[in-house]
């Protein structure tokens, strides 16, 4: 309740170090609800506090943090991800201890079909506060990270496009967060991925490579306006008429996640569209996939509201 509570209480920054060390230290006890409960002080303390705290204490709590960070218990990984966030905003001087330690533990949770929720949330937050400190964490080093999809190879399909759903969100949040120059980068390189797959053999880690581009530039579209970008639209409605399945209907989603954040120019591309699809088997077809792409936008603009 002192941490939450508006006021300050200066007295308790003599006991900083103590409570920090010991609340890090009792995140090894076996009882959940235990580590909960000190979790959850942990956030409001460095939240409130964290400017005041040692530095030793703060990579103390950093260290037992990462233990916990994995998809066995996703409420515990979120505490976990928005104990580090607090520690990467309240103390600069922290950013190549979290990079060094916390990303690792992150990026192999994005891999998960089990991740979602708010897990996933305080995930993306994490990697856009990441992405904001290039001396330390180069945008390139998670682009490649988040970009491979070896690890599911062996996964069912279900659990693939999961997993490259969530890549995508992740390319998205870091790619947002960075420089204007590396954003026009990375969506220059996605849609480089989508052309260049179009004209490939269809394997396995070429349409996965492709749906995840497809995904990112969807993801990233809800961040900025990409409707300006030259081929970005050409390239998004061609794809619709893959003959890979997974891609074409990346490529609906992926235009109607773009739409939300350029409804003054995407909106209209995707309606003609759909009036142009034709009666033809597969004009009906790019016709369904136009409408999902619909769909889409109406389900994230009523859940913004």
């Amino acid at each position: 309740n002192m941490c939450c509570s508006k006021v300050r209480v200066a007295p308790i920054t003599s006991v900083l170090a103590a409570v920090g060390s010991n609340l890090s230290t009792y995140l090894s006890q076996n009882s959940r609800a235990f580590r909960q409960q000190c979790l959850d002080c942990l956030v409001s303390l460095v939240k409130k506090y964290g400017t005041s705290m040692p530095t030793e204490t703060m990579m103390q709590i950093t260290s037992e943090i990462v233990p916990f960070i994995t998809d066995t218990d996703l409420y515990i990984t979120d505490l976990c991800v928005q104990v580090a966030i607090q520690v990467l905003e309240s103390q600069p001087s922290m950013v190549p201890v979290v990079v060094e330690k916390c990303v690792p533990a992150v990026l192999s949770v994005c891999r998960s079909p089990l991740l979602q929720g708010g897990a996933l949330d305080s995930i993306l937050l994490f990697l856009s506060k990441v992405a904001q400190h290039g001396a330390h964490c180069p945008f390139e080093r998670l682009r490649q990270e988040l970009s491979n999809t070896s690890v599911i190879a062996s996964a069912q399909a279900q659990a693939q496009r999961h997993v490259i759903g969530t890549l995508a969100k992740g390319l998205a949040a870091v790619v947002a967060a960075s420089a204007k120059d590396l954003q026009a980068k990375a969506v220059q390189g996605f849609l480089m991925v989508v052309r260049q797959s179009a004209s490939a053999a269809p394997s396995p880690e070429t349409v996965q490579q492709c749906e995840l581009s497809l995904l990112a530039l969807g993801e990233t579209g809800k961040y900025m306006d990409l409707s300006q970008t030259s081929g970005f639209c050409d390239t998004l409605l061609r794809q619709l008429e893959s003959n890979q399945d997974e891609i074409r209907l990346a490529a609906a989603l992926a235009l109607g996640y773009a739409t939300v954040g350029a409804m003054g120019t995407l909106l209209k591309v995707v309606i003609d569209n759909v009036h142009q699809a034709g009666s033809s088997a597969r004009g009906q077809k790019t016709q369904y996939l136009l409408l999902t792409s619909l769909r889409e936008v109406i389900a994230i603009g009523v859940s913004q509201r």
